[in-house]
């Protein structure tokens, strides 16, 4: 998948950075979700990738940064990837 289609279909990076050769890196985060949660009181729930492109623009390694819990799964990561 391309850098590009990626931003289309989930949203825009946090942060860019051009690496030696044209590669590219993004850091990029899901929208956060507040959940009910326990006696310390909401549960925040996000998704953040390292995403790291080839000087193509081709995504070639996604990295979960941070995975909280979905509302319906364990995975945040998953249930945002699994719904697009």
């Amino acid at each position: 998948m391309s850098v590009g289609d990626f931003i289309e279909r989930y949203g825009k990076p946090m942060s860019r950075e051009e690496e030696v050769g044209g590669a590219l890196s993004f850091n990029w985060q899901s929208a956060r979700v507040s959940q009910v949660g326990g006696p310390y009181g909401p549960l925040i729930s996000a998704c953040r990738l390292r995403l790291s492109a080839d000087r193509n623009a081709r995504i070639v390694t996604a990295t979960i940064v941070r995975d909280g819990d979905g509302q319906k799964r364990l995975s945040g990561c998953a249930e945002v990837f699994a719904e697009n």
